[in-house]
C-alpha cells in the first residue's frame, strides 16, 4: 500500500468510523430519547452513515450524554428536587457531623443554625 492510501485509512476513515461508533453508541446512553426516536436515529445513522451521524450530533442537545451526569447537568426526567436530597438516615448523619463540627469549634453558631436548617427543610 502506498502513502495515499495509509493516509486515507489512518486519517480519515478510522476517525469517521469511530465518530460514527460513538454517535450510534450514544443513542443507547441517552435517557431522554423515547424507544422509537432511538430506533428511528439507528436507522437514519445505518441508511445514511455520515450524512446521518453528522445531523445526529449537530442537533444532539449539549450535555445529554452519560459523561454529563454529576457535573450539573441533569436530564429533565432525573431532575432530584431539594426535599429528596437527603434520605432520614443521611440527614441524621449530616446533623450528627455538624454537631460534632460545632462542638469543636470548627463552626460558628451562626454556621451551624445554617446548615443545620438547610438539612432540616431539605430532609423529607
Amino acid at each position: 500500500m502506498d502513502f495515499w492510501n495509509w493516509f486515507f485509512i489512518l486519517l480519515i476513515f478510522i476517525p469517521l468510523t469511530m465518530i460514527w461508533a460513538f454517535a450510534l453508541v450514544d443513542i443507547f446512553v441517552r435517557h431522554d430519547l423515547s424507544g422509537g426516536m432511538q430506533a428511528l436515529w439507528v436507522v437514519i445513522i445505518i441508511v445514511l452513515p455520515w450524512v446521518g451521524t453528522l445531523v445526529y450530533l449537530i442537533l444532539r442537545p449539549k450535555g445529554a450524554g452519560w459523561w454529563s451526569r454529576g457535573r450539573g447537568i441533569v436530564p429533565e426526567h432525573e431532575n432530584v428536587t431539594a426535599a429528596t436530597q437527603y434520605t432520614t438516615a443521611s440527614a441524621t448523619a449530616e446533623l450528627a457531623t455538624l454537631a460534632e463540627l460545632h462542638d469543636r469549634g470548627k463552626l460558628t453558631n451562626e454556621e451551624y443554625d445554617a446548615a443545620k436548617r438547610r438539612v432540616i427543610v431539605l430532609s423529607p
